[in-house]
């Protein structure tokens, strides 16, 4: 159906999930790798579920259809369907913009359809775990010392193999920090946009927002489809020749790659006081995300 894997990317590397299982059988009371298994176990777990979260926002919102998405092209499927909700003009929507994660609200969310609060609602969420989790990764951070003691000081005890997976493990990790930094970093860039009201950007929301308005297309991924549609028609289209724009041709189909993606991924919970951390409000002070 013309449609290929559909992978996460930051600065053209490929994310994916992965598992980390040390060989501790023939370790004699080896208790720094014991405890270095539970820290990497915790480090891919939320590295895991972070991706999968992002790989099913990309699905809900029809990111899906575009060949190299990224959270910008979420956050702009959201307002197309917005912008299609409120007569292709994003401007008349009642955006209420703050400094904190989600950087805005939408007032009278009553007047937009129940599948465009539910994409609301998903997208705050997940922006807001990505907020939680930032104190999981300052608890992680603080305990990283333990495997690299391991890996320079203690390593004619333990094989080679092992070795190599806990600096696999560090790198997870340094690359989890970044990789989550980018995807609010990219959000955050969007809203900014929005806020500020730059015309470009407004120009490519409405562009879409009005055509399907017209149209009475109100399905997500008809109205992002409408990007191809607009960039096959008008070879001066605001979206042309953009590899960002780069779009699969099959609907059914880039929704049933993504869909076989996510069957295949894991979410796994985990009973840790690192991972399920009860939060308070004043641990955000000053930490909003400004890098």
């Amino acid at each position: 159906m013309g449609c290929g894997s559909i992978d996460l990317r930051v600065d053209g590397k490929v994310i994916k999930q992965e598992n980390i299982e040390l060989d501790i059988n023939n370790i004699y009371k080896n208790k720094e790798l014991s405890q270095a298994q539970s820290l990497i176990k915790l480090i891919t777990i939320l590295r895991n579920n972070i991706i999968y979260e992002f790989d099913n926002l990309i699905f809900i919102t029809g990111a899906c259809l575009f060949k190299n998405p990224d959270m910008s092209h979420c956050t702009k499927c959201i307002l197309f369907k917005i912008c299609s909700e409120s007569e292709g003009d994003i401007r008349k929507t009642e955006f209420i913009y703050n400094e904190d994660l989600p950087f805005f609200k939408i007032d009278n969310m009553e007047k937009f359809s129940q599948e465009t609060n539910d994409l609301i609602s998903k997208l705050f969420a997940f922006i807001g775990k990505l907020r939680d989790y930032k104190i999981i990764l300052r608890h992680l951070d603080k305990e990283m010392p333990k495997l690299m003691y391991i890996v320079f000081e203690n390593n004619n005890k333990i094989s080679k193999e092992n070795i190599d997976k806990i600096n696999k493990a560090i790198l997870l990790f340094k690359n989890l920090s970044d990789f989550r930094i980018k995807i609010i970093k990219q959000y955050k860039n969007q809203i900014s946009d929005l806020a500020m009201g730059n015309i470009d950007f407004y120009n490519q929301i409405n562009t879409i927002g009005k055509l399907a308005y017209e149209k009475n297309i109100t399905d997500i991924y008809e109205i992002v489809m409408l990007c191809k549609k607009n960039i096959k028609e008008n070879k001066n289209s605001i979206h042309h020749n953009k590899g960002e724009w780069e779009m699969y041709n099959d609907i059914n189909g880039a929704k049933k790659n993504m869909e076989k993606k996510l069957q295949i991924e894991k979410f796994e919970d985990v009973n840790s006081p690192l991972l399920n951390k009860n939060t308070k409000e004043s641990d955000y002070n000053n930490e909003n995300d400004k890098k």
